[in-house]
């Protein structure tokens, strides 16, 4: 058991998956403006995704490979595909009208977004067709 330190404001997000070469993590997303990638191991923290100018409130992990995918409250999606265990600190970022209340992934790899009143769907590329900048797209 570890207590995962580091965030310098308050954890509003938490994310769980395994990265392609078997290692436990957790993604914690904060009002600090980072997200952090946590190996479940040992207790440490792998990577920091940072540049987000607003805090992070919801984190999403893909089912059918290894996606992060972030919101912040300034209505901006970040998608990381984490396939080949790469950290990029350019991640694949779509707009939104408003900011993102709710994410998930469903099997088939469609990202699901809820925002106000409304619900938007993204395809994300198969996990045998992706790289840290692929694209996403609305359906």
């Amino acid at each position: 058991r570890h207590t995962l330190t580091g965030h310098a404001g308050s954890v509003v997000a938490v994310a769980t998956m395994r990265l392609p070469d078997g290692t436990p993590v957790a993604v914690t997303g904060s009002h600090d403006r980072t997200a952090r990638v946590w190996n479940l191991t040992t207790g440490r923290t792998i990577h920091v995704l940072a540049g987000c100018h607003a805090p992070l409130m919801t984190t999403s992990i893909d089912g059918c490979g290894p996606v992060l995918t972030l919101s912040a409250s300034h209505a901006t999606l970040r998608v990381w595909f984490l396939d080949h265990a790469e950290f990029t600190d350019d991640p694949v970022t779509a707009a939104l009208p408003e900011p993102a209340q709710a994410l998930a992934v469903a099997a088939d790899g469609t990202l699901v977004v809820g925002f106000g009143a409304d619900v938007a769907a993204f395809a994300l590329p198969p996990p045998s067709q992706r790289t840290p900048h692929s694209r996403i797209s609305s359906h």
